[in-house]
């Protein structure tokens, strides 16, 4: 039986991860205002493929 940790993650997708920092510039707070929190989600976007990355609980 495998269990999730042990499997890759896949690849970042650089284009979805320059539209994320393009779309986190563009928003309405002072740029880098939530530290750690924008590169994850830059990161997450790039990975999931998506401009809005989702992670259950």
């Amino acid at each position: 039986m495998s269990h999730w940790y042990e499997e890759s993650a896949p690849e970042a997708d650089e284009e979805f991860r320059a539209a994320a920092q393009a779309r986190q510039a563009s928003l309405t707070k002072p740029l880098g205002a939530l530290g750690r929190l924008e590169d994850v989600a830059i990161q997450l976007s790039a990975v999931q493929r998506t401009l809005e990355p989702h992670v259950d609980k």
